[in-house]
């Protein structure tokens, strides 16, 4: 398509067009320069030749943008003229690098790619409380400063929000391409560009947990989580208004997966960099990992079948007090240790993993066979060796090793046997499926 100014610069206006920054369906966005206030500018024309209808949109969509101030992220934007014939619309033009020079041998980092995220999921959030009609961001409209803080051009429209929205499916997509391969923090930035496009277990993620989840990231990272704008006192009172309302909605996993956001750090402990690797030593039982420490651990082959199930129950009938004590010490009260269906997979084939298990169930066992529940990169590295079962499976992440036990410190965790092995939150230690088991991991002498 033919620019509408294919020799530059152009004068428009007050205006001197210097750059083609990118040709839209019924418009052309320039970088341009005011020589009266000596200011650089983004400059959107509408097309000569628009129908009514598209000049009534345009000049609709200037005025929503010249009136919606206050937008976290957002430039301003100053005013809708009209000169030589054509109607054109200005705004700042953000400081940085836009995202639209990156190529995939030229990344953005990890953090950079982060903060997008997460500024772009305040300012959507932010569009929405106010009633904006948004369009999903373009590479051209996204910008990087040196510090990594990013800056967009408006995204409002004319018109009432779409019930559907596109906005972070969009982002994800143009994201996907530009995730720089075998750093730290790669697999995290996947999973949650994958969450973002997908959702999670088929709901959408609200804004706010798309935005804690890539601040959890960065955390993980040691990277500064605030934008400079959340380091001003209002700033702060609404991050702390905002982490308030993430408390509240934790207790509604079930209305909508809205724990979501607090469960999602969980993903840092399986797409961590490996802190250890394979002896290596596949035997037949099972697996053998060097942990950082020098230790070794031996992640059984396959998950605990119903047979090895009916058997710690027989055991457990015939344990004393002492053993009882052991194992549940790690615990508030007695678990109940009959899983979901239970009577229906006595009927089934013993060797079949056992299911139906709750966090509680899985720990329980383990404590009584001397074993433990093996983390989630540990439990991903004997997925990759030996292949998954057909069952997603607790790990021991998001629980912290004390010396009674195991001890709540947050949402359990399992691990999907789909490849990249996704983590899946899950809502309460007390959560059981007929999907879910679990296999053990027993400390061993070094080979």
């Amino acid at each position: 398509m033919t620019p509408l100014f294919p020799e530059l610069p152009h004068p428009l206006g007050a205006y001197t067009l210097t750059r083609l920054i990118e040709q839209r369906e019924q418009s052309e966005l320039y970088a341009a320069s005011q020589g009266s206030v000596s200011r650089e500018v983004a400059l959107e024309v509408l097309r000569s030749g628009a129908s009514p209808e598209q000049q009534a949109s345009f000049l609709a969509t200037a005025r929503k943008r010249v009136t919606a101030d206050g937008l976290p992220h957002v430039g301003q934007v100053y005013e809708s003229l009209c000169a030589g014939g054509l109607w054109f619309l200005t705004q700042e033009l953000p400081q940085g690098r836009p995202l639209s020079s990156y190529t995939s041998e030229d990344t953005p980092s990890i953090a950079d790619s982060c903060r997008i995220i997460a500024a772009a999921a305040e300012l959507y959030a932010g569009c929405a409380a106010a009633g904006h009609a948004v369009l999903p961001l373009s590479a051209s409209s996204v910008y990087v400063a040196e510090n990594g803080s990013p800056r967009f051009l408006s995204p409002i429209v004319a018109g009432k929000p779409a019930a559907e929205d596109a906005a972070m499916p969009a982002l994800a997509e143009m994201l996907a391409p530009l995730v720089p391969r075998e750093v730290p923090g790669t697999a995290r930035l996947d999973t949650l560009l994958y969450w973002m496009r997908e959702g999670y277990e088929g709901q959408r993620l609200t804004f706010e947990q798309v935005q804690a989840t890539a601040q959890t990231i960065l955390t993980q990272l040691g990277e500064d989580t605030r934008p400079a704008e959340q380091t001003t006192a209002e700033g702060l009172r609404r991050r702390r208004r905002r982490l308030r309302r993430q408390v509240l909605m934790g207790a509604a996993y079930v209305a909508g997966v809205a724990a979501l956001a607090s469960a999602i750090a969980s993903i840092g402990f399986l797409f961590r960099s490996p802190q250890f690797v394979t002896v290596p030593a596949v035997r037949a039982d099972g697996v053998t990992l060097r942990l950082p420490q020098g230790q070794h651990l031996i992640i059984d082959r396959n998950p605990v079948s119903v047979a090895d199930y009916a058997a710690f129950l027989a055991d457990w009938e015939k344990a004393d007090s002492t053993a009882r004590e052991r194992c549940m010490r790690a615990f508030e009260d007695m678990p109940n240790l009959i899983p979901a269906d239970w009577e229906t997979q006595l009927q089934g084939a013993p060797a079949k993993p056992v299911t139906g298990v709750t966090y509680r169930q899985a720990m329980a066992y383990a404590i009584f066979r001397g074993a433990e529940l093996p983390a989630a990169a540990e439990l991903q590295t004997v997925f990759e060796t030996v292949g998954s079962a057909s069952v997603a499976e607790w790990t021991a992440d998001t629980f912290s090793r004390k010396e009674c036990g195991l001890l709540r410190a947050g949402l359990p965790l399992a691990l999907s046997p789909e490849s990249p092995f996704a983590p899946l939150p899950l809502p309460d230690s007390e959560y059981a499926a007929d999907t879910l088991g679990f296999r053990l991991a027993r400390p061993v002498q070094g080979e």
